[in-house]
């Protein structure tokens, strides 16, 4: 049987000081790391936005499937999330007797705090999962390795 070596362990004054700089400075400069590629991306995504040609056409008609293509499906979640919030205040409500209250309730919550939320929600997954389908059917189909040839 041959005596295992194993290498020393690097103790010395100074490898201890450098762990300690690294567990310390670490964190903020993994912060700024992170905060430097979001800044580039923002750059170089108004860059690309200013670069000619400009498409208005693509850009009016993204921004009609985005926005007003949503509207019907964006209305059909809050009705429902109205109707079950309504459903679930008029419970709590009884106990104080002010049922007549619940409208005015769900009214001020839906528009304040739900209604902006489910919104973005619902039009960031219709939109997003078309984007998403579209892309899936290009790669498929071998168009964006004929895009990505012809330069």
């Amino acid at each position: 049987m041959s005596p295992q070596t194993s290498a020393p362990l690097d103790r010395t004054p100074l490898a201890i000081l450098a762990g300690l700089v690294d567990r310390v400075l670490a964190p903020p400069l993994d912060l700024l790391d992170d905060l430097g590629a979001t800044v580039l991306l923002a750059v170089q995504t108004a860059v690309w936005m200013i670069r000619p040609p400009y498409r208005w056409a693509q850009l009016l008609l993204a921004l009609d499937f985005v926005g007003a293509g949503s509207t019907f499906i964006v209305g059909l979640v809050g009705l429902f999330t109205g109707m079950a919030f309504t459903v679930s205040t008029i419970v709590g409500f009884r106990q104080f007797s002010a049922e007549g209250m619940v409208g005015g309730v769900v009214a001020l919550a839906l528009a304040r705090e739900l209604a902006p939320v489910l919104a973005a929600v619902v039009v960031t997954a219709r939109a997003g999962s078309t984007m998403a389908s579209e892309l899936g059917n290009m790669r498929v189909t071998e168009q964006i390795d004929a895009i990505t040839t012809m330069g």
